[in-house]
């Protein structure tokens, strides 16, 4: 529907993306006009399978996105920049008037201005009835009386038209979908999936053909960024979010994206995405947001001219200085500042830049922050701060052990895995053992084997006592293996090892996968993109037939045994050098390429990576990291598990923090060269 890929959840965007911090210098702006939809009661239909469930965090989030608009980006509150919806309000028939009246026509006045469409609620699924989608379905955003009696879901088709209409007067459209389309429901039961279920009350009698590829949303003209809330197959979530202003139901996506603007407002829509997923990941591991369309416009940036937004110093104190961001935005223990002098504008890499500092506590609302050592002028509250990166080396993958079902026939008391466990992870740097369910990332549960198949726990009707047992790591909110492991539950011992390694490995891909630099000035320096590459095999060689750039967007999936490559461009002025991490589906760290400290790019030119990558199991996401330095670094030693490198300068004791935290004190942070280095991140989903 939305975008390039079928079946994806839609989730939160870029409303979020008018998130700046309150010190902002305006300049003429074009102007900015919004229809924002949140739908928490449905109409229902007695009797009908088809009824959508009550959400509770829709209205928090369109609540969220106007204040966001008004109080901190300066849009007037008036009727003119912005058309509200809810629930009774948001029919079939209101949001499609809406939509002409609050965008189309005013796109007509003011083609200079951005025209955002904001949807929180309930996504599903129809009955294709055009022919236009190769699966048979059409994607749906379901408006408050859509399923009740005589009602239907606004389809990806009709929203298409819409768009088609607005963007003959704009090309500086903004998508917002909170809500899901395709998935399995999650089992944590404080999470809501945005989900209503399939409509099939408009299936024809007669089969309609097909031509055999899914429909989207035509944007030649690249005028859309959209993002989404989840790959294929997963699902967006809305849970209780604990705020500065207490617990509040949120669209996990929407609440975490808005924290990460707030740190750092000029990203590109792609980073801003990829730096909220770590945070929507602690509460449902298996939602995976993506952006898609333009997605490396930054954020809003066709509106005006601003000073950079900025986190205040409230109090300085000897070599310590406390901050007005805490850990409802994410901040933690470890994370990494910069601080910039009062009279500083850019606030970009070393320019104007006085310290670094770590952050040594937070609460909900503030930190605390060490300087790391004496700073170039005295820092005062009127100092600006800047997150270098929010990510810290004394973060933990918290884990817990599910007691196993009674079809099992064991005794969750005398279960032996569970003390020598606790025992093996109690100082490990990388992995921490909780207690609750409820606050743990990953759970380890007990489950058989039938054929080489997992029966996972949840199917208790074909688990036996004498099957062949085994224990294997799973997201907190879904069902199955991740990576498709699994251990015998027949030696202990051997299963302590297996699944301690197995969790090392996911914490350090999730480290690493976080890796990023805000305040970068070579932040998009290095364009990378994905190039299929087709293959042929003649008396035992391999040799490249055929190339094909991805111009689609977005998590690029590819079945296993297919070819692929990089293609990578220095858009600067300055050679750079470059490395590509790759953090595979199995689990695995490995740098491309053979060279010992990365591979020289220079500026202006394009190169491609050899040889063609081929795509092996298991299925699920491949994340490459391209890691863009002024200066080469050997990454090599990240390949292998407790190996601590030499000589490798202040960025190399940040990557082996996050790939190792145990050989670091985070609050020893050395002096790091924010001018040296940035990152991007590419993913692939593999699927079978």
């Amino acid at each position: 529907m939305f975008t390039v890929g079928k079946r994806h959840c839609r989730a939160l965007l870029v409303a979020l993306l008018l998130l700046v911090c309150p010190r902002v210098v305006f300049a003429e702006e074009p102007g900015v006009f919004a229809l924002l939809v949140g739908i928490n009661s449905y109409a229902k239909t007695p009797g009908s399978a088809y009824n959508a469930s009550d959400l509770h965090g829709t209205a928090n989030d369109v609540a969220l996105v106007k204040d966001l608009l008004t109080g901190t980006y300066g849009v007037p509150d008036d009727g003119d920049h912005y058309r509200v919806l809810l629930d009774a309000q948001a029919t079939h028939a209101g949001i499609r008037e809406a939509f002409a009246d609050q965008l189309i026509e005013k796109a007509k006045a003011h083609p200079d201005a951005t025209f955002l469409f904001y949807f929180s609620g309930h996504g599903s699924l129809a009955i294709d009835d055009n022919g236009d989608e190769g699966d048979g379905y059409d994607e749906t955003i379901v408006a408050q009386d859509s399923r009740g009696p005589g009602g239907t879901d606004i389809r990806d088709d009709e929203i298409e038209a819409w768009l088609t209409q607005l963007k003959q007067y704009s090309h500086n459209i903004v998508l917002i979908f909170d809500s899901c389309h395709s998935g399995t429901i999650s089992k944590e039961p404080t999470l809501a999936a945005r989900m209503a279920p399939l409509d099939g009350r408009l299936l024809k009698d007669a089969p309609v053909e097909r031509h055999g590829k899914d429909a989207s949303i035509a944007d030649s003209g690249r005028s859309y960024s959209i993002v989404e809330g989840s790959r294929a197959d997963e699902v967006s979530n809305e849970d209780l979010v604990a705020t500065a202003s207490g617990s509040q139901y949120h669209g996990l996506l929407t609440y975490y994206l808005v924290q990460t603007l707030k740190r750092s407002p000029q990203l590109t829509y792609r980073e801003a995405v990829m730096q909220a997923e770590r945070y929507v990941q602690k509460r449902a591991p298996s939602q995976h947001p993506q952006a898609e369309g333009d997605f490396d416009r930054v954020v809003l940036g066709g509106i005006g001219t601003r000073q950079p937004p900025f986190i205040s110093v409230t109090s300085v104190t000897q070599d310590q200085i406390s901050v007005a961001v805490g850990q409802a935005q994410g901040i933690q223990p470890g994370a990494i500042m910069a601080v910039y002098s009062s009279k500083a504008t850019k606030l970009v890499g070393e320019d104007s830049k006085i310290a670094n500092a770590v952050v040594i506590s937070s609460d909900i609302a503030t930190s605390v922050a060490k300087l790391v050592k004496a700073p170039n002028e005295p820092v005062t509250t009127a100092s600006k701060v800047r997150i270098v990166s929010p990510y810290s080396v004394e973060q933990k993958i918290a884990v817990a052990i599910a007691d196993p079902p009674p079809e099992l026939g064991i005794a969750a008391a005398v279960l032996p895995i569970k003390a020598a466990l606790a025992d093996r992870l109690r100082d490990n740097a990388l992995v921490r053992p909780v207690q609750d369910l409820g606050q743990a990332t990953m759970v380890i549960a007990m489950g058989c084997l039938n054929g080489g198949k997992l029966i996972p726990m949840e199917e208790r009707k074909t688990l036996s006592p004498d099957c062949d047992k085994v224990y294997y790591i799973t997201p907190r909110d879904q069902v199955g293996a991740m990576h498709g492991y699994t251990v015998s539950a027949k030696d202990d011992g051997a299963a302590v090892d297996g699944i301690t390694g197995a969790l090392e490995k996911i914490a350090r891909q999730e480290n690493l996968r976080g890796l990023t630099n805000s305040v970068s000035p070579l932040a998009g320096a290095v364009r990378v993109s994905l190039v299929r590459v087709t293959v042929k095999t003649e008396n035992g060689k391999t040799s490249v037939e055929g190339e094909a750039p991805v111009v689609s967007s977005g998590i690029e999936p590819m079945k296993q045994g297919e070819y692929f490559r990089f293609s990578l461009t220095n858009t600067g002025s300055q050679d750079l050098y470059y490395s590509i991490i790759g953090l595979g589906s199995s689990g695995s760290v490995y740098v491309l390429g053979d060279g010992g400290s990365g591979d020289k790019l220079q500026a202006g030119v394009t190169i491609s990576t050899k040889p063609p990558l081929k795509v092996g199991p298991p299925a699920g996401l491949e994340s490459y990291l391209v890691l863009a330095t002024t200066s080469p670094v050997n990454v090599h030693f990240l390949e292998q598990q407790g190996i601590e490198p030499r000589d490798a300068g202040p960025l190399g004791w940040l990557l082996a923090g996050l790939s190792n935290p145990g050989f670091r004190d985070s609050a020893q942070v050395p002096d790091i060269d924010l001018n040296s280095w940035a990152t991007m991140r590419m993913d692939i989903e593999i699927q079978p």
